[in-house]
Formats: structure tokens, sequence, C-alpha cells
């Protein structure tokens, strides 16, 4: 028992002082009351009775030397940036790449850097696809402790994380601080090529395949390529005709919740554009002004092949197809192919009033979620 207690006075450490050179220090003077105020506490420690087969604690020594440097008021670790001052050089360290953003620990599986090893050690869980932590409630897995914590909020219903500035409610921290970005205008996320700042980060990750050129969410009924998935999502609604926002005041459907609001207008304010012509109206003056060409004969779209011309994009699209004999819309049922939709919603007639899409046809990119879709015939 006496030996673990000799073994203590080599556990005292000198006071870490950067500003001072490394060899070794002179013994502190019995006259320092800081030096004085060590001993007597290291004194009252050892003093104290230590259960048996027990050994006391060189964690304890350490912090310890931490709470006294902190009676000192000694800022031992003062960023030059920002004032900012530590007790410890981890802790120093650790800090000053917030300055200099300085992230050390790369990812060699995504080239994504973090500050603290600690940091990459969560993210990696992503890559090896470990989530040891399994919500009770549901099944479902995570990588992290706190991503299960989040999620069990959505079963209990609470929502801890409040906005000071509009009071409204949130499950995790991450979505509250999202969500204030609104309210602060702040912007952290920068794109390196052109300078545009984002407020979430996925959004950064989806304008720069602006610069790319990538586009990985393809559509399997026509092959036009997205470089994000709401807007494929909602091209696959348009080739399906699925119409999910309704109306309460008509009963009238649309593809995009947009399109509804423009809608609504006529309900609410009355504002209507109306053809000088033929008096037709329309809730959008680009559906006015498309809708003029017919009177005007204007047709600007011009077929590169055959000369021929349109008075909309989109007809110039489906008259092409005749050239390059491309056919996207194929049936489920006989594999039958067509160059236009309406002729293939017509075909299906045959076959029935509702077919199911086989999930090979829509299936979306590795990774994205996708709802099964119908089309229904007129």
């Amino acid at each position: 028992m006496m030996a673990g207690r000799e073994n203590i006075q080599d556990l005292k450490e000198p006071v870490l002082n950067p500003n001072k050179p490394t060899e070794e220090q002179p013994e502190e003077p019995e006259t320092d009351p800081v030096a004085m105020k060590r001993r007597d506490l290291y004194t009252t420690i050892l003093r104290q009775p230590i259960p048996k087969g027990k050994q006391p604690s060189d964690k304890l020594f350490h912090s310890l030397n931490k709470h006294l440097q902190a009676h000192t008021g000694k800022e031992l670790f003062e960023c030059s940036d920002c004032g900012k001052a530590f007790f410890s050089r981890a802790g120093f360290i650790v800090h000053i790449r917030v300055h200099g953003q300085k992230k050390p620990y790369e990812c060699s599986e995504c080239g994504k850097h973090f500050r603290r090893s600690s940091h990459l050690n969560n993210h990696s869980k992503i890559h090896a696809g470990v989530k040891p932590f399994q919500c009770s409630d549901c099944g479902k897995t995570f990588s992290r402790s706190s991503s299960l914590v989040s999620h069990q909020h959505m079963h209990t219903g609470e929502k801890p994380y409040h906005c000071a500035s509009c009071s409204k409610e949130f499950c995790d921290k991450y979505s509250l601080m999202r969500h204030e970005r609104l309210h602060t205008g702040d912007k952290p996320y920068k794109c390196t090529e052109c300078g545009k700042s984002f407020n979430q980060s996925h959004h950064l990750i989806t304008h720069k395949r602006s610069h790319t050129g990538e586009k990985p969410y393809v559509c399997l009924l026509c092959s036009k390529s997205f470089c994000d998935r709401s807007t494929y999502i909602r091209h696959q609604k348009n080739h399906m005709g699925e119409k999910m926002f309704k109306c309460s005041e008509c009963g009238e459907s649309f593809s995009r919740n947009k399109h509804l609001l423009r809608h609504q207008r006529i309900h609410t304010t009355g504002e209507l554009y109306t053809c000088s012509d033929c008096g037709e109206n329309f809730s959008r003056r680009s559906g006015l002004k498309m809708h003029q060409k017919i009177h005007t004969g204007e047709k600007p779209y011009e077929c590169g092949d055959c000369g021929k011309k349109f008075n909309r994009s989109t007809n110039l699209i489906s008259h092409q197809r005749v050239h390059t004999g491309e056919r996207p819309y194929g049936c489920p049922d006989c594999e039958k192919r067509f160059s236009r939709r309406s002729h293939l919603v017509s075909h299906q007639r045959i076959h029935g009033q509702k077919k199911e899409m086989p999930q090979g046809l829509l299936h979306p990119p590795a990774g994205v979620y996708m709802p099964t879709l119908f089309i229904t015939t007129l």
C-alpha cells in the first residue's frame, strides 16, 4: 500500500507553458502561493483512505494540475486570431484548425476531410456499412448513437430543439442549425469554381455537378439525365401522368405544387391572362404567349434534318424521333414501343384499364428510393 503512495510523488507534473524552454524546470520555491496550494491539496488527497486493492489515479492528479491553473488566471494557450484561451495544447491545436480551415484527416474512400480523427472514424462507418445502433421501435439501424437518439424523437414526438427566432421545434440539433440559417442568411458552403454559396451542403454538391456535367439520375423511359434527385422524381411523374396536387376549389389536379399554386390564383384573385384574338383564358402569362403562336403562325423550333418547324420545343423533340427511330415508351405487357407517351397510353387500353409499371423499368440510380408508379388510362 505504501509503495502506491510513494509512486504518487512521481505523478506531479510541471505546468506546461509554450513560452518557456522545454528543459527541466527548477523546483518551485516554498514561498510560491500556487506551489503551496498544490502541496496542501496533494497532502489532503494522500491522507484520504484508499479502498483495499485500489491505487490513486494519475488522471486525478493530472486534472488537479488543470484545476490549479484555472485558479491562477493564466491563459497558457491563447489564440492570436480570436483571443480564445486553452489549458491544453491538444485543445489549442484543434481550435486553430477552425481559422485555417485545416482538415488533416482524409477519408480514403471519398476524399472528404475532417479536423479530428474521431470524426473521420465516425464517417468511415458510412462506407463500411457498420450500423451497430438499432431502434427498438422500428428496427432501423444507425452508425452513430446520436443519430439513433435523434431518430427516436420521431417515435416519441419529442422536439427538444427550439428556434429562438420563430419558435419552430425540431427533433435534432442539425435540423435546427439548418433552419436557423434561413433567419441569419448564413451560407457556409461555397463553390470553389464560381464562388456561389449555399446554406446546405447537399445543395453545394448538386450545384457542383453543373460545373462537372455529372448527371447521375437517368430516366430509363426516355434516357434523359438529371443532376439532382428531386428533378428526376418530378420527371418520372410526368411520364406516368401522376397528378398528386389537387385543387380544393374545383378538383383539378396537377403534377407539381407550383402549378397548383399558379392555378389557385384563379380562385383567390381572379387573375387570368386572356387571348385578345379568341378570348381563351390562361392562368399563366407563358401559357398565353405559347397559345398566341397559333394565331401568329410563329414556329421558331426547326428540325435540323428535314426543316419542318414547330411552335413548341416539345413538339420538335417528339418529331425528331421519326428521324432517329427512338421509341422510349415501352409497353410492359407486350414489349411494343412507341415514340410518344400518348401513343403508349392509347395502346394500353388493349391490355386493361390500369397497369403497374415493373420495377426494372423505372429503377432509379443505386441508393435512391422511388415509389412504385402507375399509368392510368384515360
